[in-house]
This record gives structure tokens, sequence and C-alpha cells, in this order.
């Protein structure tokens, strides 16, 4: 689910406690990971011996990256690691450690600590540099930054991942190397959910006032039911959601978003820049927002400000579809966590999983960033795209090669 808090920011710091970390990583093993929330049953691990080098090198540092597909990566990540033998420190969100002071202080003691998604956090990038250039401890990090639900594709990373992993090494020079290890992680159904799948569409489509129809193509209805229920949402923001009826699925999003787009950075006074997608003019905007909500004083002054988050945040969501996800492979999986995302933006709540689950994690081949030393001197912010596309390309390469293993219902087509 695309959602974003914006209470004030507060900074939690890693305080991890070796103690701590055994016995919460047992309880994650035998009983949070097979509970209701997450519903893993089990877990596969491929390729776990290219990190057996690392882990008994004194000068390596290891940064691992891994796909945001669902609500239960941590989790996974934690348990792929205990299996690895490997502690690590983990970056996430600061709103996740406001839930609750228990769940903060168990966080830290795990070694987790913040970041403010929305602003420019340098006390949580210096942080994780620091991390990686003392090398107690590995770094995790989930460069998507947000849970999109498609497991079977890496969506586009945020390069905030590859500025701390190179300014790391080029802080430590050649007195280490650090290593970005790339973590695919494919969940699937072990068991048939098709007529859930299908049940979950129907009270959708009478939640947002139409009704599923059985006769037609599963696709189309889906389709036809997300897209009426984005209108709705538009509609009640008092945007128009009437665009041309010939357009193909993903023209009609960018054009249900690009007057909320347009609108927010006028009124904000954002500018565009050359060769800005709308995913980055609208990540733009929901700084500003952000930085003008967790502001007391100048959120006072804009009252508006709570109606343009959520115009940002629809946005957001809009873009965040793929229109050839299902199309490219339907599988009971693909319809499944299409589903989910649905449900969860039209209501705003996380749904639980269908039913229990297996997931495919294969480690891939470390990257050594002493490669990319020379280049991130010359030009910085060339060496920090090249450094993304391949962490993307490496981690798509191990969902791929996860996808032809899978045996599970969940990857046979709908």
């Amino acid at each position: 689910m695309l959602q974003f808090a914006d209470t004030p920011y507060e900074s939690y710091p890693p305080k991890p406690n070796p103690l701590m970390i055994w016995l919460l990583q047992q309880q994650n093993r035998f009983l949070i990971l097979p509970a209701k929330r997450h519903r893993i049953k089990s877990i596969s691990l491929h390729d776990a011996e290219r990190v057996g080098p690392l882990r008994n090198d004194p000068s390596a540092r290891i940064l691992f990256i891994a796909n945001h597909s669902t609500h239960s990566d941590p989790q996974v990540m934690g348990e792929v690691q205990r299996r690895l033998k490997i502690t690590s420190c983990f970056m996430a969100a600061y709103d996740v450690f406001q839930r609750g002071k228990l769940n903060a202080w168990l966080m830290q003691r795990f070694g987790a600590f913040s970041v403010d998604r929305d602003g420019s956090d340098s006390k949580a990038m210096k942080q994780a540099v620091s991390i990686l250039k003392t090398g107690r401890y590995a770094l995790t990090i989930f460069p998507e930054g947000n849970v999109y639900f498609m497991n079977d594709r890496a969506c586009p990373f945020l390069d905030g991942t590859s500025f701390i992993a190179l300014k790391a090494q080029k802080n430590l020079g050649s007195d280490a190397k650090v290593y970005v290890v790339p973590v695919s992680n494919k969940f699937t159904h072990r068991t048939d959910q098709r007529r859930a799948v299908v049940g979950k569409v129907s009270s959708l489509a009478q939640t947002i006032g139409t009704e599923y129809n059985p006769d037609i193509d599963l696709r189309s209805e889906l389709m036809r039911i997300g897209t009426r229920a984005l209108r709705n949402q538009l509609e009640k923001l008092g945007y128009s959601s009437t665009p041309a009826e010939d357009l193909d699925f993903v023209d009609l999003l960018e054009t249900l978003a690009k007057p909320i787009i347009e609108n927010l950075e006028a009124r904000l006074d954002v500018k565009t820049r050359d060769g800005d997608s709308l995913i980055d003019r609208i990540r733009r905007i929901r700084s500003h927002i952000h930085q003008i909500r967790i502001d007391s004083d100048r959120d006072a002054q804009h009252p508006e400000a709570t109606h343009w988050a959520e115009e940002a945040i629809l946005a957001l969501r809009i873009l965040s579809y793929a229109g050839d996800y299902i199309q490219e492979k339907p599988t009971l999986d693909r319809y499944a966590e299409t589903v989910e995302k649905l449900v969860e933006d039209h209501s705003s709540v996380s749904q639980t999983p269908w039913a229990p689950r297996h997931v495919y994690s294969c480690v891939n081949e470390p990257i050594d960033l002493t490669s990319y030393l020379e280049a991130f001197q010359k030009n910085s912010r060339n060496t920090m795209a090249q450094l993304t596309r391949d962490c993307e390309a490496s981690l798509q390469s191990g969902l791929d090669e996860m996808n032809e293993l899978n045996t599970h219902p969940g990857g046979e087509l709908f």
C-alpha cells in the first residue's frame, strides 16, 4: 500500500543487542512468519554460498538490497540472514517506529534505524554510511522504497541506496571493499486461491458501486473495476475522470494522474526539470508537501496541505500500476497481488495474505564497488545511476531464476 505518514519527524538510531537479535530471530522464525499476518510456511534459500567468502573476510562490508513486493519482506530478510549467519542493521521508514514505544524499542535492538523517505535525511544517510564503514554489521535496504505488489518485477530503485554504498566505498578507499548483495525474494501461493481472488474482486466491485460480471474475462473485469475505483476517488477530490475511450491502460493512467500533478506543481510552485518522468515529478511534490506537514508552524499556515497530500498519494498510486503485468503472464500470484493492491489502495487498510505461502529466496552475485570508485570520483551522478541499473538487473535476474523453479499453484496460469 502506497501510504505516507506526515507526523513530525523523529530520528531512531540503531541499538543492536546480540541477545535481543537472537531472541527476535527465533520469534520471527517460529511465531511471526507462520502467523496469520504473514503466512510464510516455508522458505528455500538458493546460492547462499555466494556470501560465504564475504562473511569470512574481515575487510568485506556487505550491503543487502532486496525487492519490496509484500509487507512480509523485512521478516523474510531477517530469516534469510539468520540462515546466512550474518547480522544486519535495517533502514526503515520513521513512521514505522511511531506505531508504539515497545515496537520502536524492539526494532532498535534488532538493529533497525529510521529514515525520512520524503526528505533529505542526512542523519540517516550518515548512519548508513557509518554502519558500512565500521563493518561490525551488514546493512539492509529496500531500494524500491515502498511495497508495489509486483513480485515478479524489480520496480525502479531510488538512487539513495547507490549513494550510500558508493559514499562508504569512497570513504574506505583501499582499506576495505563494499559489496552490494542483491537478494531476490519470490513469494508464491502453496494452494489454489482462484475462488478467493474472484470473491475479493466481486466484493470490491460492490464496494465501489458496480457488479462483477463472471461471464467476462477476469483481467478485463479487473481493469474495469480498478479504473472505476480510481475514477471514484478522483471525483471525490474534484477531478474529472472521463479521458478519451481509445487510450490503452498505461496512457489512461498517465492521463488520470497528470492533471493532479500539474495542479499541485502550480499551487506549490514546484518546477519541472528536463527529463523528469511523472513519477519523478510526483515524488518531488510529495517531498514539498511532507516538509510543510511535518513543520507545525508551516502546516498551520497551509490548512489545505492535508488535501494536497491526499491528491499526491492518489497520483502516486495511479502511476504505480503496470498495465501489462497480468497480461505478460496471467498467473494466480500476479492476479492475487494485483487485487490485494487494488483493495489496499481503495481502503487504505493493509490486507492479510490470502493463504499459506512459500518464498524462494535467491542470493545473487555480490557487486564489488571498488570497480565503480574511479568513475564515481569523476562523475558521481552517472555512476550512481549505473550502479542502480546494475542492481535492478541483478535482482530481476534472480526473480526470473526463482520463477523457473516455482512448482506451487501460485505460479500456474489463472
